[in-house]
């Protein structure tokens, strides 16, 4: 085999030098500073970096968002980076953005642009898989987290005649057989009764989903019930082995269950020792339990309750639209998608009390949050291509 000659030390050409033959250069020797500014690459010849920013009007609010960027049209590629920022900062609810390719998601985790991020701030993207290929469908999505659309998700004024048959979301529980849930007649917006016997024994009933647990905590929900209490004549709740919750639980079961057992609640308690209406709730961490509202139940007449978890470190109970003045409640330690499902239940350990539960409305209201939503959001994608 023919070795090559070897040159030991550096060699200056002060004329122009041609080769018969390919040339081997070492990586690296090749920088910007030796291509001339009209070489003119063809661009066959290079690997191209694109930018790609989204944006929305500076003064305008975000709405959510799927957005194709870019179609590769390079053999391979790289993604490079992610930003994702606004022009005026929030003061409550979020924007969560993602990178996808072929429809999947190429980030370890959401980008989110909340009231943590400054104006003209930016918040940075991981990405799980960097690498790109001819025909790969780039695409920005966006999905807006807890703000007031105003919506409805569920309203039901249960409006149908004695006799007929819940909604198939609904569920109804009685310990005994001697307790009666129906609709009720000849009520001029329609109605739910529960209602107990004159049997002297332990007797409990409750209307719920039916342990179909579908109102997301996280995604800041206001409940709201219209019930009315008949709390007249021998239908007194007068003695301290009476409950009845209104509001919102995971799973409880069977109607005579403890009401402490659930994992997760939020309701409005009455106890028959007073006409006191007391405040609970529990996150699996902390428990809130027997708070004193500040508002006595009105006998009789139709009581607007609502439950505002706007905000989980300070929800909000009101009852005909003054809120509880007692200490705030607190359910900060609600995990991603805890979910729960109204309840009505009303508990009598012994005696022959005919309580009267009437149920006019349930509603529940889309997500929403104090404060206000970015506006101006703008998000970039940077990535790399090699020639077709």
């Amino acid at each position: 085999m023919t070795m090559p000659d070897v040159i030991q030390g550096d060699r200056h050409y002060a004329g122009d030098v041609s080769f018969g033959k390919s040339v081997t250069l070492p990586a690296g020797t090749i920088t910007d500073e030796k291509v001339a500014p009209g070489a003119k690459l063809s661009a066959s010849k290079l690997q191209h970096q694109y930018e790609r920013t989204i944006a929305d009007d500076s003064n305008e609010t975000p709405e959510s968002f799927k957005s194709v960027v870019h179609v590769v049209h390079g053999a391979t590629g790289v993604l490079v980076g992610f930003q994702a920022g606004a022009v005026v900062a929030a003061t409550g609810g979020s924007v969560d953005l993602n990178v996808k390719k072929n429809g999947t998601s190429v980030l370890t985790g959401v980008v989110t642009v909340d009231s943590g991020t400054a104006a003209y701030g930016t918040e940075s993207g991981t990405f799980s898989s960097t690498a790109l290929a001819a025909g790969d469908v780039l695409e920005i999505t966006g999905q807006v987290k807890g703000f007031d659309t105003g919506d409805y998700k569920y309203d039901e004024e249960f409006a149908k005649p004695a006799g007929d048959t819940l909604p198939d979301y609904w569920g109804v529980d009685q310990q005994t057989g001697n307790s009666t849930a129906d609709y009720v007649s000849d009520e001029g917006t329609g109605g739910y009764s529960l209602i107990h016997d004159s049997t002297s024994e332990a007797q409990a009933m409750q209307l719920t989903g039916g342990d179909n647990l579908q109102i997301d905590l996280n995604e800041q929900p206001i409940v709201e019930w219209w019930v009315r209490i008949d709390g007249t004549g021998t239908n007194a709740l007068g003695s301290a082995d009476q409950r009845l919750v209104i509001g919102g639980c995971s799973n409880h079961t069977n109607a005579e269950d403890a009401l402490d057992a659930t994992t997760y609640n939020a309701w409005f308690l009455f106890k028959g020792a007073d006409a006191n209406i007391y405040v609970e709730a529990d996150d699996n961490n902390t428990n809130t339990d027997d708070q004193d509202s500040g508002i006595d139940l009105v006998d009789n007449a139709e009581n607007h309750f609502l439950i505002d978890f706007s905000d989980l470190s300070a929800v909000k109970f009101l009852i005909n639209g003054v809120e509880q003045s007692g200490a705030s409640v607190v359910m900060s330690n609600i995990s991603s998608e805890t979910l729960v499902q109204p309840i009505v239940c009303i508990q009598r350990d012994a005696g022959a009390e005919e309580e009267k539960v009437y149920i006019d409305r349930f509603r529940v209201r889309g997500g929403r949050t104090g404060g206000t939503l970015c506006k101006g959001l703008y998000a970039t994608l940077v990535w790399r291509e090699d020639a077709a």
